[in-house]
């Protein structure tokens, strides 16, 4: 009797690994692909036109925030030189815009108001 019960004890622990295996693996799976549709999603309802213009040098997690860690608006003051008006600079999980005309800035804020209002991103759902 006891060798049939040693024999079902091992038939047991290779389906229990499979279904937990196959768990994983299931999980894993729908992760990648609902970040994946979320992804182009948001690709497909993004700017149309150009990219906004972001500096080299950030870092996984941090984004820029070691970069402005000494004079920041003087950090920024030379991006806008460098890229243009509108520098995107990532601020740990969240993304930030600097404008850096006044006449930018009235367009974006006060004329197309309606577009760029609103709440951010649910951060954990997003990069």
């Amino acid at each position: 009797m006891n060798i049939y019960q040693d024999y079902i004890k091992n038939i047991e622990r290779p389906e229990k690994f499979t279904t937990i295996l196959g768990a994983a693996v299931a999980t894993v799976a729908t992760a990648f692909f609902v970040k994946r549709i979320v992804k182009n999603s948001k690709e497909q309802k993004g700017l149309q036109g150009q990219e906004i213009p972001s500096p080299k040098g950030d870092y996984y997690f941090l984004g820029h925030i070691p970069l402005l860690s000494g004079r920041p608006a003087e950090t920024v003051h030379k991006w806008h030189h460098e890229l243009g008006p509108l520098v995107k600079v990532y601020m740990g999980a969240q993304t930030w815009v600097f404008i850096g005309e006044p006449e930018a800035a009235h367009e974006i804020l006060s004329t197309k108001g309606a577009v760029t209002s609103g709440r951010p991103d649910f951060t954990f759902l997003t990069k």
